[in-house]
């Protein structure tokens, strides 16, 4: 699961690895990371909020992909509209 999770992260912007980091991984508190990145709390948990809505649209994704691998492409070849 752990390694799923990096996968995904690995995905995401820089901005958005950066503040689930801080809040995930290193515990900090809405507070500390709004000091850490300057940026007004409300900013912070806006940032927060969008960036797990992020992570788990490509979980979701990953996860769709690995239960119907043959469904992957279907319908985007050259031959749709023929």
């Amino acid at each position: 699961m752990q390694e799923r999770v990096e996968a995904a992260l690995r995905q995401l912007s820089a901005h958005d690895r950066a503040i689930l980091t801080l809040h995930y991984q290193e515990e900090r508190s809405y507070e500390e990371i709004a000091a850490i990145l300057d940026r007004p709390m409300g900013t912070v948990k806006t940032h927060l909020y969008r960036a797990r809505e992020r992570l788990k649209v490509i979980m979701k994704e990953r996860t769709n992909e690995r239960r119907n691998p043959s469904r992957i492409g279907v319908g985007f070849g050259p031959e749709e509209g023929a």
